[in-house]
């Protein structure tokens, strides 16, 4: 087979769950209390993760205009370069493969652990929860190794293991739970302008909502990606909105708002109220088949864009190379492996996450603001999707991912200096790669 080369093997079931996969990981358990801090009533809460989830919608079919307008391995690194310049598009998977993809995997894999070390005490020690981490890493590369169809299985296998999880505990508080929280206590509905209270309490929405890119990196592995990318992304963030406003409508119904704002452990202070000391074990077990879903997600996804890089003489050579039997690109599945395991044991969750999340929204700004470029660029290619609203719902998305950078940049020093490093560190970076191969 030849080294270039991957199999369209997703369907539109697997695309609707990459996406659904890929956004729910840890936000929905613990951001609405980051939100409450900001914003003080019930319906401004309910108000942000309503407009996150807009946002959210916007960028996604926005993606899916362009993914299906090139549905080629590895996303927006082909969006990026052919919308911009092959730079931007280095530059981004430059910065997935150093930071993004491995900080968020080891973040969230080290949350995966530290959570099965509450239900397994003899797993709860620092070295233990690194030591399960690898272990659930290094299992899921396993799995990858041997094809997207089996990596595709374990993610809709999961993914709906969290979504019934969640369907439970909000069926639970709506049913259980007859008397409604305690109204806030008297006081401003937020602090400051509104505008700069409700920015700050989007950044966290926006960051639980992130991840529905993941499945246009498989776009050269998706069957008729033309109809199933659109449907997939639309159902799929769709879905998400549903289950994060009920999530936080049910949290908002069962404890009072000045105790959500002061909680650690929203999701298990709520099934505590509704089922006792077996609400805390059931969040603990819905937060580990959360977290290793995602992981396996980004094992599925993450490595497509290396490989991508390496095809187009980015990388070096043998981050190209697709294994014979399996159809994989086994070399960055497993160097993206283990660069994942060495961010794990070097770092803490929240530095990680620092990291992670400023570099991701620079470049879905820059993704959906290349759909502009590309419509004047390349106005008779074939568009078999195209967005809504546009140019005015694009404009919105890419207006709130600078301002949502802005923010976070301010907010997270000195960790988002350091990430912009490591995004410049590739301009250096391309033109080696480009002398190299030339």
């Amino acid at each position: 087979m030849p080294v270039s080369q991957l199999e369209r093997r997703l369907n539109l079931v697997d695309t609707t769950l990459l996406v659904i996969g890929g956004i729910i990981g840890t936000g929905v358990f613990f951001n609405t209390s980051n939100v409450a801090q900001r914003v003080h009533t019930p319906g401004l809460v309910l108000a942000v993760w309503l407009a996150g989830g807009f946002i959210a919608a916007i960028g996604a079919l926005s993606y899916a205009e362009l993914g299906a307008m090139m549905p080629l391995v590895g996303g927006p690194y082909a969006f990026l370069r052919e919308g911009w310049h092959p730079i931007a598009g280095f530059l981004y998977g430059w910065t997935l493969l150093l930071v993004i993809s491995p900080g968020g995997t080891a973040a969230v894999t080290m949350k995966f652990a530290q959570t099965l070390g509450t239900l397994v005490p003899a797993l709860g020690s620092p070295w233990a929860v690194r030591l399960t981490g690898l272990a659930a890493v290094w299992l899921l590369t396993l799995v990858n190794y041997f094809g997207v169809k089996p990596g595709a299985i374990v993610q809709n296998i999961f993914t709906s293991g969290k979504l019934i999880a969640l369907a439970i505990l909000i069926v639970c508080g709506f049913a259980l739970k007859h008397s409604p929280g305690a109204p806030s206590a008297p006081g401003p509905p937020w602090e400051g302008s509104f505008l700069t209270a409700f920015g700050a309490a989007l950044a966290p929405v926006l960051f639980s909502y992130g991840g529905w890119q993941s499945v246009t990196w498989t776009a050269g592995e998706v069957q008729n990606p033309e109809r199933n990318l659109p449907r997939g992304l639309l159902a799929g963030t769709l879905v998400v909105i549903a289950v994060y406003v009920s999530a936080s409508a049910v949290y908002l119904h069962v404890l009072p708002i000045d105790a959500i704002r002061q909680t650690n452990t929203l999701a298990t202070d709520t099934a505590v109220s509704l089922l006792g000391s077996a609400g805390a074990t059931f969040i603990s077990i819905a937060i580990v088949v959360s977290t290793f879903g995602f992981i396996d997600m980004t094992l599925l996804t993450a490595p497509r864009v290396f490989y991508a890089m390496g095809r187009d003489g980015f990388l070096f050579r043998a981050a190209a190379y697709v294994h014979p039997k399996h159809q994989t690109p086994v070399t960055m599945l497993i160097f993206f492996a283990a660069w994942t395991s060495i961010v794990l044991l070097a770092g803490s969750y929240d530095a990680l996450l620092s990291y992670t999340t400023f570099g991701d929204w620079i470049f879905f700004g820059l993704v959906v603001a290349a759909l502009f470029r590309l419509r004047r660029k390349q106005p008779d290619a074939p568009r078999p999707y195209r967005v809504w609203g546009y140019p005015w719902l694009p404009a919105i998305f890419v207006a709130a991912s600078f301002g949502f950078v802005i923010i976070n940049f301010v907010a997270n020093q000195p960790q988002t200096s350091y990430g912009l490093a490591i995004i410049a560190s590739g301009i250096p970076a391309f033109y080696v790669f480009r002398r190299f191969h030339a």
